[in-house]
């Protein structure tokens, strides 16, 4: 298991680096096919689920056009997100 400092580094990553691709209207898969990762890869940054490289980081900065530093700036608040998208209109639901 991540020890505390670790699981912040990744919370931090993964906030930064959703609200940075956010900002740039891409979906994950046009981020992840500008980045060169595959879109798995880009949903576990996201959810700060794997320990990212520094040549990661360093892409996803380039392509969001910030810095390095913005991607691990400190956040209010862990807002996990689930897996997936959400549902979209369920039959029988009005």
């Amino acid at each position: 298991m991540a020890r505390k400092s670790q699981l912040e580094a990744r919370r931090r990553l993964a906030t930064n680096a959703r609200a940075a691709r956010e900002r740039l209207g891409w979906t994950q898969e046009r981020a992840a096919e500008q980045i060169g990762c595959s879109v798995q890869q880009l949903r576990r940054v996201e959810r700060a689920a794997v320990n990212t490289s520094l040549d990661l980081v360093a892409q996803l900065a380039s392509v969001y056009r910030v810095d390095v530093q913005d991607l691990l700036a400190p956040i209010d608040k862990w807002e996990p997100r689930g897996v997936g998208r959400p549902a979209q209109g369920r039959a029988g639901s009005r």
